[in-house]
Order: C-alpha cells, then structure tokens, then sequence
C-alpha cells in the first residue's frame, strides 16, 4: 500500500481531521488545544501532500484515491470516528460518509466545496462551470505560470480578488 500521512495525539474516542487542499495535518495541530481532554486527534494529508503518496493520475483523479487514505486513517481508529474535514477535505469527508465504508459516529463540514458530487446532482452547469476552471487551471499550472492560484481565488471570491490579497499571501 502506498504511504498514508498518519498522526495521533490523545486518547478516547477518535475525531479524524481531514485537511484541505494545499494542505496537511498538520493545518489542524492549533486544533488539538481546543479539544476536549478524553478525545483522541487523527489527523491525516490528502493525496501528494506531506507524507501520502500521490497515487492519481492525469486522467484519473476519482474521489476513490481520497476515500482510501479516509478509509485507512479511520480502520487504523479501530472504532467509529468523528470526521471533522475543511474545504475539499471536507468534500472528501462528505463523500466517504456517503460511501457508508467507514464507522463515522459524527460528520463536521467547514467550508466544504461538494464540488466533485455536482456531477449526481442537478447543478450540471455550475459542475461544468467548475470542470472547466480545472482545466484552465491545470493548463496554468503545467505551463508554470505563478499566479495560477488566482483563478480559482478569483472564481470564488470574484474577479479581482486574488490581487487584493496581501502579499506574503498571494506569493
């Protein structure tokens, strides 16, 4: 099996953190301050990010390769858990609560984007609306163009956005 980001700090019942894109665990570690003492943090990184493998390919980026790390994180729990996701990481906590693969005892979304579900839903234009900033953004990125962050910033937040953004952000 490929490797799989794996961190845990506590004991009780477990809340597994998943993080969002561009991210690791270790974006939930401030978390740990703030649970209740008799809980124990999972935390884990998306595909590509600190130590998980990037197993997608150019043509395959399914959700199937995200739900495999949940899966994992949460099986090595050894009982249900808490998802806590943020972002796309809470996209991926949706989406494995919704495959019915794991023992979730709670489900947390903050700022989750269910943007890779659309495709079963009625949004069929905002789904190709998204399908095509990825492409544009993925042509960005292979074309190593710095700034290719602000098109998704800028698809979000409106046109402009990305340049109002602080410096040491936005570099």
């Amino acid at each position: 099996m490929p490797s799989i980001d794996y961190v845990e700090a506590g004991s009780g019942p477990p809340v597994l953190f998943v993080p969002g894109s561009f991210s690791t665990h270790a974006a939930w570690r401030p978390m740990q301050k703030w649970l209740a003492p008799g809980y124990r943090m999972i935390g884990t990184s998306l595909c590509g990010y600190g130590a998980t493998a990037e197993t997608r390919g150019r043509d395959d980026f399914g959700m199937r390769h995200e739900l495999r790390i949940i899966e994992h994180a949460a099986r090595r729990a050894g009982e249900p858990v808490h998802l806590v996701g943020h972002s796309f990481g809470g996209t991926v906590a949706l989406a494995a609560a919704l495959a019915n693969s794991i023992d979730v005892a709670s489900l947390s979304l903050f700022e989750a984007n269910p943007l890779a579900l659309l495709d079963r839903q009625s949004r069929r234009n905002l789904y190709d609306a998204v399908l095509e900033l990825s492409r544009e953004f993925s042509a960005s990125v292979d074309a190593g163009e710095a700034d290719a962050a602000a098109m998704i910033i800028d698809f979000w937040g409106g046109p402009g956005t990305f340049a109002t953004m602080p410096e040491a952000l936005s570099d």
